[in-house]
């Protein structure tokens, strides 16, 4: 990542409302911190949750909750529709410049991994930009201030 005067480098950090998840979120502020990026957490909900009426709500209050927990760094939000997270996540990372995505995995490994697949593996695979991975942890070590 290059940090150009004008311009702000993003730590995208994706959430999908679970704590595993979540123990992303301390490596992707320290990395922002170093970088004088901003946090973006991103969910990716299916399409079909942008419904009448729906509008991702839950999805914003989830990730504004989290925002809220993290310090020293610019943070922000935003909400990808689609059906396949991978695939979105490796585009919403394309279409943004200077880049690099954090999110966790959920530690499964060799053929359990190839057989069930991983989300993780997968933007890996399909992103452009670079991908760090964070290895789940014994008990609750996120960082994260909870309420």
């Amino acid at each position: 990542l290059v940090n150009l005067p004008g311009e702000t480098a993003a730590v995208v950090t994706c959430l999908d409302g679970s704590q595993r998840a979540e123990l992303a979120v301390p490596a992707a502020a320290e990395l922002a911190g170093r970088l004088g990026a901003e946090v973006v957490l991103v969910r990716v909900v299916p399409d079909a949750a942008a419904g009448p009426g729906s509008g991702g709500v839950p999805e914003l209050a989830y990730l504004n909750d989290v925002a809220e927990r993290i310090g020293g760094v610019p943070v922000a939000i935003d909400l990808v529709h689609d059906r396949e997270p991978a695939r979105a996540i490796a585009e919403y990372a394309s279409d943004h410049d200077d880049t690099i995505v954090v999110m966790a995995t959920h530690g499964r490994g060799g053929l359990q991994e190839f057989v069930l697949g991983s989300v993780a593996r997968e933007v890996v695979h399909q992103a452009d930009c670079p991908v760090m991975v964070v290895p789940p942890r014994t008990g609750d070590r996120s960082g994260l201030r909870r309420r």
